[in-house]
């Protein structure tokens, strides 16, 4: 509880301080202590006193005794379970104070100057190490960049100076005829690799070409080999046809013939039959 009301708002960086977790083994400890059993009815204890005997009285009030002093006992190890609760509870609030005190600072914190450092609940995030540290860090860095920037003014008017001269203002013209013809060189090197662009896409171009014409003819050799098999289907399909007309008109005679021996033999059968009713009728 007092952990997340003093977490800072805000973006923070922080490092992660391994507090013994003692508050949380106490209250584990006051949790598993087991809690004395309910005091049996009146009703009933009054029933088993009138039913009972005078040494069964003392035993219970011996039990009674015993009950009560656990429970005071229970009563005081609950007190210092409290106490020492209330110890950690403070030993940690010092340990979080110390951490809030001494580690973090606000992230991204560079060390400039900001208003919550007039807030007594932020003092801390600017009192820390890594707050000084950074302002020291960015007092050093405001220095370094002041050096810097009159270096730089320094040399800047010695370049000036320079150019001023007569051996830098013909070091400039030389300057300029090489940087003139390294733009010509340049231009030249862009026409160059422009023009061999132009000649790969021609190629590519060339090749696409070459490789159709030669899909062109393959097409047109398979389109004459088809037409050379159907030729050939057709000639054999003529023959076949001439082979089969002779073949019908050979039985077409086959059936001529079959035909008169067939009316030969029916002729035979009648004779036979009407000589076989002549005989019948003359027996």
């Amino acid at each position: 509880m007092y952990r997340q009301q003093r977490q800072p708002q805000g973006g923070l960086t922080s490092r992660s301080v391994n507090l013994p977790p003692r508050s949380a083994n106490l209250a584990n400890k006051t949790s598993t202590v087991t809690k004395p059993s309910a005091s049996p009815p009146a009703s009933a204890t009054s029933r088993s006193n009138r039913k009972s005997d005078p040494a069964s009285n003392e035993k219970v009030s011996d039990s009674k005794l015993e009950y009560e002093n656990a429970l005071a006992q229970l009563q005081l190890i609950q007190q210092k379970l409290r106490q020492q609760a209330l110890t950690a509870c403070h030993l940690e609030r010092e340990a979080l104070e110390f951490y809030y005190s001494h580690v973090i600072c606000f992230e991204g914190y560079s060390g400039e100057p900001m208003p919550q450092q007039q807030s007594s609940s932020h003092h801390y995030y600017f009192n820390s190490t890594i707050a000084r540290a950074r302002q020291t860090d960015r007092e050093r860095r405001a220095t370094e960049e002041q050096q810097l920037q009159r270096e730089r003014c320094r040399v800047e008017h010695l370049e000036e100076e320079l150019r001023s001269s007569v051996v830098m203002k013909r070091l400039e013209e030389e300057r300029c005829a090489v940087r003139s013809a390294e733009a010509e060189k340049e231009a030249l090197e862009r026409q160059l690799a422009q023009k061999h662009a132009e000649r790969n896409s021609r190629e590519e171009e060339l090749q696409k070409q070459r490789e159709k014409l030669q899909q062109m003819r393959r097409e047109f050799l398979e389109r004459e080999a088809e037409i050379r098999q159907l030729e050939i289907g057709k000639r054999k399909q003529m023959e076949d046809m001439e082979t089969i007309r002779l073949q019908l008109k050979t039985q077409r005679g086959e059936l001529d013939s079959a035909q008169t021996e067939l009316q030969r033999r029916e002729k035979v059968v009648e004779d036979l039959q009407q000589t076989i009713e002549r005989l019948s009728r003359k027996k």
